[in-house]
């Protein structure tokens, strides 16, 4: 039994580390809970959108390949 509890605190350790980021508030205005968390979790915190953007990523490619020569275009081993 002591062996698994070693083991569970050991694994939520790893999974909820103690350390968090520092945040010091330099403005004037008093931040809520929701605002700290989010600066807690750094600079490199991205949201992920709900669904991939299938239609802009096509449209970008599409952008890009209408300059080149046909051959260049139909061919994605050959770069230019």
């Amino acid at each position: 039994m002591a062996r698994q509890l070693k083991k569970f605190a050991r694994l939520h350790t790893k999974q909820h580390p103690a350390t968090k980021e520092t945040v010091i508030n330099l403005s004037n205005q008093k931040l809520d809970d929701a605002v700290y968390s989010l600066l807690q979790k750094g600079l490199n915190f991205a949201v992920t959108p709900h669904s991939t953007p299938i239609e802009d990523i096509l449209t970008g490619v599409e952008e890009a390949v209408l300059p080149l020569p046909m051959e260049m275009a139909n061919r994605p081993d050959k770069r230019p």
